[in-house]
């Protein structure tokens, strides 16, 4: 909850800046997240406190995963070390549509919504790997942005992986041992 109410606060001074707000008017990837982080941290909650079963939980990170597709977040291009020309640098990009996106996307979201979960166990584990792989997240995004003069699709992936760092980071003082939180 608390890393939840960072993020939307994040997201809402970020909403008020004009340069930032670029990221809401370009896409509803944000919204999406919010919408879909809600879900997930409303089970997360029930679960916390009815101690809900496995598929329940598993049912509610679906609905969150697709919640984040239907408002547009799809991995669509995806990289793979095999195949390119023989006298380039090795490797190819592969063109998904835009069902097979949405199930990676939704596959993708699962795996690391358990991933997180499963290394939640010691003080600060998740907090940190969450906030380091939002800081390189952003950082990518940031070299996008430059790399295509401030193409406003980038503007989104920056701003949440920003905002999700600094929530994480927020959030690291009262989860380093012994947990207060």
């Amino acid at each position: 909850l608390a890393m939840y109410l960072g993020v939307c606060g994040g997201m809402l001074l970020a909403h008020q800046l004009p340069l930032l707000r670029r990221a809401f008017d370009s896409s509803f990837d944000p919204i999406g997240v919010i919408v879909g982080g809600g879900v997930i941290m409303a089970v997360g909650m029930l679960d916390d406190r009815y101690e809900l079963d496995a598929l329940t939980k598993f049912a509610g990170q679906t609905l969150s995963s697709g919640i984040i597709v239907l408002f547009g977040i799809q991995w669509v291009l995806v990289w793979v070390p095999w195949g390119g020309n023989a006298t380039g640098p090795s490797g190819q990009l592969i063109s998904l549509d835009q069902n097979q996106g949405g199930l990676l996307t939704v596959v993708l979201a699962l795996v690391l919504v358990n991933a997180m979960n499963f290394i939640d166990g010691l003080d600060g584990l998740a907090a940190g790997v969450g906030m380091i792989a939002s800081v390189a997240t952003c950082t990518y995004s940031i070299h996008l942005l430059a790399q295509t003069g401030g193409d406003a699709v980038n503007y989104a992936p920056a701003l949440i992986a920003i905002t999700l760092g600094g929530a994480c980071l927020g959030f690291l003082p009262h989860n380093f041992q012994p947990a207060r939180i």
